[in-house]
Parts: C-alpha cells; structure tokens; sequence
C-alpha cells in the first residue's frame, strides 16, 4: 500500500537523486569496521524536551543518531547529533524539517527521500538502500549500498542499524509512539505547530500500554505500526543477540515490550561513561567518505541505454496495444480472426520488454501499481481468446504509462550528470 501510494514520488526521488548517490559516503561501511559503540537514537517525541540538556553529556560517549524529525531543534542546540537519518520521500518532509535549516552534520539518506532534502543539505552525505526496488543502483555503481530493515518509521531503521553495527547498549530517547500530553511531537520540530500540538478527534486514535506498565495512553494505528515493528522486532533478533541491551529512556509515551525502562541520566550515568570520541569520528568517517566516482560512467551508460531502448519499445508497444484491440473487436463480432497476424505482433513487442528487463527495472515504481491491477484470476469462462487480447491491450498500455512517466526523468537524470 505504502509503494502504490508514493510510487511517483519515489520514482521521481531516484531519478532525481543519483548525482548526489554518486557522491555520497555508503552508510553500511561501518558495518566492515565497528563493532564496540553505545548508541542513542533520538526521537521528537513530547518527551524528548527533557532529556535535550543531558545530551551534552553523552557526546563523544555515544553513538547519538537522530532522526530527520529533530532538525529544527538541532539546528538551535549547541550539542549535534553524529548522523541524522532519513527515507520519507513526501514533500512534507522537506517543508517540515529540511527548509532553511543550516545544520552541518552528515546526512544518512535513502534513494527515495524527497530529493530537496538531499540537493539542499549542507553537511556531508551517505547513502543506504532500505527498498529491494532499488537494487539495481547497486549493479550499476558496483557498490553495496544495502543491509538495512525498512520499518514504517525512520526510527525502526536506525535501530536496525545501530544494531548492525553491533551496539550495546541501544538508548531510546522521544520515542513516545503516542500523544504524550496531547502533543504529537516536540515543540518546535515542526515547521507548521498544527502538526505540534491540538491533537483532534480522528478514528484512527487508540490506547496503549503507557511506558512504565501503568495505564494508558493515546495514541494512532500509524504510530502502533511503528510500536509493533519494534516489539517485532526484538523478538525475532534475541536468538542471535541474547544479551544486548535495549533501553528504553523515553520516559513518557508507551511502553515498548522488549525493551528495559530506565532513567536517561541514569543510563547515561551507567553506560556513557567512557570516551569513545575517537571511534565515533573515525566512523563517521568512513559513512562519509565520498565515492570516487567508478560507476559514474557505468551509469551514464545505463541511462542512455535505458533511453534508447525505452524510445525503441514505446512504438512497438503501442502496435500491439492497438492489435489486441482490433483482436477483441473482432472476435466479440464473431468475425474469423486469423491469430498468428495478431500474436506476431505481440511477440514482437514482447521480445522487447524482455530485452529491455534490466532498464526497467529502473522504472520499478511507475511500472508497480499500474501491473499489480493485472494480477488477478480471470473467469475465461470458455473465452479465453476474447480476455487475452482485452489483457493484453491493458497491459501494453500500462507499461505505455509508465515510460511516458519515467522518460523525461531519465532524460533530466542524463543531464544532471
């Protein structure tokens, strides 16, 4: 559902953001070369106000990693977070949290994130690939740009990434999952301070279990999503990681099963006592040290590849969408249809789909939602014939939009590189 909906905004984000991919740092280094670090992430819930002044505290003793949804507030503190993270590919995620901030601290971005937040940031970047549709950039830049979870929030992936690079313990700060004192996130984060604060009636709003296990608190069936991915998520890693320690210092929101509640100044009194100033920057690095450019000639070759043939295959298309047509006209009229004439057609254009196989992979997200509407069981009902050629005729169109779609994108991508 998440894919149908954003489909064009991703597809678009992708295109629109392989320049700066080709640049980046690969977030996933780290994973060859960092194994000892405690790690903070840092979430905008309500609760985080209190617990902003003790980050001081923590810096240089812990891995802090914030999401995107904290930039605003950042940018006005004197303490940084080491990597900020994001995936959203909407444009409220630009207006909301990128515009106009100047902070100057790298980057963790995937393919699909709104492409402004990229061109636009002024601290160093490093790339990741949290959606298996963009694999394709990884044989085509001959780099490994992959190895992380895509959960419903961007917080889901940094836990999956602090626990890749094996941290022990893992802090949870502001991740509330709920609307702690009616608020949904902290004051000050959000461009609009609707988004803030007034939490109004709406039909999605549930309760859960409050942090600490005593009684409820409110919240939405988008932020349970986030909550379950979690608890999930625990579950299925203690077979490999039995002893790591989990915990959850938000101090307010709702509970997260699976994970130990505990003070922040407590955990950082207890975990985050010694330097580790060294090993964090030398990570951050190697997540930051640009591509030396190697797959850039690789993918101007692809790109130009993909033009020619989508511009080869775009008039064969619509030959065939026209000649199962002309097959399903006939054949509701009774008329003899001779159906080698038709299916020679066919086949011609479907050769060039499949030659083409690679290329469209590129185009994954416009061509998705359109085919998805093609998976289905058909009652031929002794017709088989008559619903091949409707099918057909659909299908070729479907790919027709697709390419009207991604071409210009393609096209744009070639001259911005």
């Amino acid at each position: 559902a998440t894919t149908e909906y954003f489909a064009k905004k991703w597809q678009v984000n992708v295109l629109r953001n392989l320049s700066k991919l080709l640049g980046a740092g690969r977030a996933n280094a780290a994973f060859e070369k960092f194994k000892v670090l405690q790690a903070i992430i840092v979430s905008a819930g309500p609760s985080l106000e209190k617990h902003l002044g003790l980050l001081a505290t923590a810096k240089g003793k812990a891995l802090i990693c914030a999401t995107q949804t904290t930039n605003r507030r950042f940018e006005q503190l004197p303490v940084k977070p080491d990597l900020i993270f994001t995936f959203d590919g909407d444009y409220p995620n630009y207006y909301e949290h990128f515009e106009d901030v100047a902070l100057d601290v790298p980057l963790v971005f995937d393919a699909t994130t709104y492409y402004k937040c990229i061109s636009e940031w002024r601290g160093p970047l490093s790339a990741m690939l949290v959606h298996p549709a963009n694999r394709w950039l990884e044989h085509v830049l001959e780099t490994n740009l992959s190895g992380l979870f895509s959960g419903p929030s961007i917080s889901n992936s940094i836990f999956d990434y602090c626990l890749k690079l094996g941290a022990d313990p893992i802090i949870f700060i502001g991740q509330d999952l709920a609307f702690t004192g009616n608020r949904k996130h902290l004051t000050g984060t959000h461009m609009s301070e609707g988004w803030d604060s007034d939490v109004a009636f709406d039909p999605t709003l549930t309760e859960t279990l409050a942090y600490g296990g005593q009684g409820t608190v409110l919240t939405s069936a988008a932020m349970v999503t986030f909550l379950h991915w979690f608890e999930e998520y625990f579950r299925h890693i203690r077979k490999d990681w039995p002893d790591l320690r989990i915990i959850n210092a938000t101090e307010g929101g709702a509970e997260i099963r699976g994970a130990s509640n505990m003070a922040f100044a407590a955990a950082l009194t207890y975990y985050c006592h010694a330097d580790f100033s060294d090993q964090i920057a030398a990570l951050v690095a190697t997540v930051t040290q640009p591509g030396q450019g190697a797959g850039l000639p690789n993918l101007k070759a692809f790109l130009a590849s993909s033009k020619a043939k989508f511009k080869r295959l775009y008039p064969l298309l619509r030959t065939a969408m026209l000649k199962s047509s002309d097959m399903h006209k006939e054949i509701a009229n009774g008329r003899n249809v001779v159906y080698a004439d038709y299916f020679n057609v066919m086949e011609k254009a479907d050769a060039e789909i499949r030659e083409a196989a690679k290329e469209l992979e590129m185009i994954h997200y416009s061509l998705r939602p359109l085919l998805g509407s093609l998976e289905r069981d058909i009652d031929y009902g002794g017709k088989e014939a008559f619903y091949l050629s409707q099918q057909n005729e659909r299908f070729y169109a479907l790919v027709m939009e697709a390419l009207e779609f991604a071409m210009p994108l393609v096209e744009d991508a070639l001259d911005r590189l």
